[in-house]
């Protein structure tokens, strides 16, 4: 048996920002469980679209009923991604690529622009929750996998909105800085991604900057 999450949410920030800020969504004060980003294979085809190949670890807090049976504590996980600058669509892939004779979980998250108001950005997001552990706890696993997958999803929503607050909205700065939400480590780490990301984008192919000026 699979079970499956569908969901979606509003950031009211535009496409463009939103891809920007999501190279540097990490770290955030919801994701301490991230450990390190690397990427593996980036490349722009001749549509224009970049597509990205990442691997993430975490760790895996289990509940104290499971820890007798996975001795795991941390995961890799592979985030495949493609920015269609024309389409305005940005798609992400992920799964997971350890625990997996434990559970499995694969997740398509869709950004595109919003119908409702141009200037902001609606994420449309799928999962697939699967176990194949045995000892009849297949379904039990499952269904533990959908609740914590659900209240993962609440926290990314609300650490990426943080980042987009951090990197474009003068009020969500005063915000953070006046409640201390991110640590000034951090907050120098979010500056200095952003910085790379800009410079990154300096030194882009003129195929991508042709694609992007075409989009708008």
């Amino acid at each position: 048996m699979v079970r499956q999450y569908e969901g979606s949410g509003t950031f009211r920030f535009t496409w463009d920002k939103l891809v920007k800020a999501y190279w540097c969504r990490y770290p955030n004060p919801e994701s301490k469980h991230v450990l390190t980003e690397d990427v593996l294979t980036r490349c722009v085809d001749s549509a224009g679209r970049l597509w990205s190949k990442r691997l993430i670890s975490k760790t895996n807090p289990c509940p104290k009923w499971a820890e007798k049976l996975i001795s795991i504590r941390s995961l890799f996980v592979v985030e495949e991604s493609i920015v269609d600058p024309k389409a305005r669509t940005f798609t992400t892939y992920t799964r997971n690529i350890g625990c997996t004779n434990y559970m499995t979980i694969d997740e398509k998250v869709v950004y595109r622009v919003s119908p409702e108001n141009h200037s902001w950005t609606v994420a449309e997001r799928t999962a697939w929750i699967s176990s194949s552990y045995g000892y009849g706890l297949s379904r039990a696993v499952e269904a533990f996998g959908l609740d914590r997958f659900r209240k993962n999803v609440k926290k990314a929503c609300h650490g990426f909105q943080m980042v987009l607050d951090a990197m474009y909205s003068a009020k969500g700065i005063e915000l953070i800085s006046n409640h201390h939400t991110f640590h000034p480590l951090l907050m120098e780490r979010l500056r200095a991604k952003a910085k790379n990301l800009t410079d990154a984008a300096k030194a882009t192919t003129p195929l991508v900057v042709t694609a992007l000026s075409e989009s708008r």
